[in-house]
């Protein structure tokens, strides 16, 4: 991080050289033949996650959230614009020792920068508020997963950690 803000300071094309390798080994696929397949590892969270069976009550939820959906135009307490106060207020408590999500801007980054890119910030969150639509990629996480016991070679022997978008 200090290496970050030294070169955020002095020399921008630094500062993207030093992120490019801070997160360069995100992007690096290690081959291991003590570890299942990409294909496994695929299929396994695919078939972990791909049945969402309903029951009464969750339908009941299900029911009342899109009826407040649909007269969320009567609720505007909310509806007022996002302040400066509040996007650094929330920014100084977010954790700064966690990994990078999918945009490879971790969270110390974010709390850090909070007072020079505050502005930013408000533009892009009244702009989602406004709209009612967010980047999809909020929406995804990456699962990494992590070894219990057992036969290495079989995705059901580990667990998973998912890290969400913010």
């Amino acid at each position: 991080m200090n290496e970050l803000e030294t070169a955020s300071q002095n020399d921008f094309n630094l500062f993207w050289k030093t992120l490019k390798n801070l997160t360069d080994d995100l992007n690096t696929e290690t081959n291991s033949e003590n570890s299942p397949k990409n294909h496994e590892w695929y299929s396994h969270f695919e078939q972990l996650h791909c049945d969402h069976h309903l029951g009464e009550e969750q339908e009941k939820i299900i029911g009342k959230l899109k009826q407040k959906e649909n007269s969320k135009n009567l609720l505007n307490e909310l509806d007022t614009e996002i302040t400066i106060e509040e996007i650094i207020k929330t920014a100084k408590k977010i954790k700064s020792k966690t990994a990078a999500h999918l945009d490879k801007i971790n969270n110390g980054m974010i709390k850090y920068s909070v007072d020079i890119l505050a502005n930013g910030f408000i533009k892009v969150f009244n702009t989602i508020m406004k709209s009612g639509k967010f980047p999809t990629l909020w929406c995804e996480g990456l699962i990494s997963p992590i070894f219990k016991s057992g036969n290495k070679l079989d995705p059901s022997n580990y667990r998973e950690y998912v890290y969400q978008a913010r």
